[in-house]
């Protein structure tokens, strides 16, 4: 067994704010800043702006629903995670959403989706310096 004695100095968070151009996809594009930066796990801390033609997963009584979503909607909040699997190039996760559609508000989480104009998504990740 391997086991390290955990020091709180040795541990930095950091933060990287994406901002998207209107149509990037989200998904691909938050795979591809967490590839070049060396990011194996991120916590999203906001998600805001608009997003475009979007497939939202979500639970109704108990029962996985989908539904799709064409133009634009606003985002009121967004929260989740991510880990990037570097041996099958894999990312893990979810962009669990809040948003208006017809003077209601839904929860749902992004199964994919397009971006609208300006949307910004900041992510926190830790820098271990052992």
């Amino acid at each position: 067994m391997n086991s390290a004695y955990f020091n709180n100095n040795q541990v930095t968070f950091k933060e990287i704010e994406l901002e998207f151009d209107e149509n990037d996809d989200i998904l691909k594009n938050v795979k591809i800043a967490m590839k070049e930066n060396e990011i194996s796990k991120a916590e999203i801390i906001e998600f805001k702006g608009f997003v475009k033609d979007t497939t939202i997963n979500y639970v109704q009584g108990g029962t996985l629903k989908s539904t799709q979503h064409e133009g634009e909607r606003e985002v009121l909040k967004g929260t989740g995670e991510f880990k990037l699997d570097y041996k099958d190039n894999s990312m893990f996760g979810r962009i669990r959403m809040q948003y208006i559609e017809n003077g209601k508000h839904f929860d749902g989480i992004l199964a994919k989706g397009v971006a609208g104009k300006e949307l910004k998504l900041k992510m926190r990740f830790a820098i271990y310096n052992w």
